[in-house]
């Protein structure tokens, strides 16, 4: 499964289970595979992943198809790779979000300068 749709997937899960979880997430700490700053644990509060996972109601594996954890050794220089790539993929996913949050919030404050300043963005 491509880490693209299991990012996608853990979405479609914590907008399920925990509907305010992106205010939950620090972005500048942010570290997929970092205990205490993996998504699991910022969400929940845990402090290391598995009591995170299980607070969720996770399986080793549904945390695999969800985007926040893989399975391997971390002696290998690979899997540090893939969970930098897990972590950029969350980040760029959480940002665009909070991005369209806030382009709503201000239309619903400021409906014309929104509009514009939406339109110079999409000109750039």
């Amino acid at each position: 499964m491509k880490f693209g749709k299991r990012v996608d997937d853990g979405i479609r899960f914590l907008d399920g289970e925990y509907p305010d979880w992106i205010s939950r997430v620090d972005l500048s700490t942010l570290n997929i595979g970092t205990e205490g700053d993996c998504l699991a644990c910022q969400i929940t509060g845990c402090g290391d992943f598995d009591s995170a996972r299980i607070t969720m109601g996770l399986s080793v594996q549904d945390s695999i198809d969800y985007g926040m954890f893989l399975r391997g050794n971390l002696k290998n220089k690979g899997l540090h790779e893939d969970y930098r790539t897990l972590t950029c993929l969350w980040k760029r996913k959480i940002q665009a979000r909070l991005d369209v949050e806030n382009l709503l919030s201000q239309i619903r404050r400021e409906p014309m300068t929104a509009i514009i300043e939406e339109s110079e963005l999409v000109a750039v």
